[in-house]
């Protein structure tokens, strides 16, 4: 995990249950975004993120995903509709993702 990433999250005793598993869910988004746009970058091929978002189930938590443009979406996934695009620096993944996750349907009922 990049540091600074983690937000201090080990002192957020504060936070709800939920809370925690949204901002860890977030996490896990950034990080395999970040990794996905390096490899892009690496092949030559920029392309825009988009924010795919797996819905909550009864008792189960959804799922946050960056995933580039042009790609088939994993079964189950459906698009935000918001893409991440190729300008926004790495460490600004977190905030953009924060923001353009707000309310989406993915935690537990």
């Amino acid at each position: 995990m990049t540091p600074g990433l983690s937000l201090k999250f080990e002192n957020m005793s504060f936070l709800t249950d939920q809370e925690k598993e949204l901002h860890r869910m977030r996490l896990g988004c950034v990080e395999l975004g970040k990794l996905l746009m390096q490899e892009k970058a690496l092949d030559g091929t920029l392309v825009p993120l988009g924010l795919l978002y797996k819905p909550s189930e009864q008792g189960l938590y959804g799922e946050l995903r960056l995933l580039p443009r042009g790609e088939l979406f994993p079964c189950g996934f459906i698009d935000s509709g918001y893409d991440l695009r190729t300008n926004v620096p790495y460490a600004n993944y977190f905030g953009w993702v924060v923001e353009h996750s707000r309310n989406l349907p993915v935690l537990a009922y």
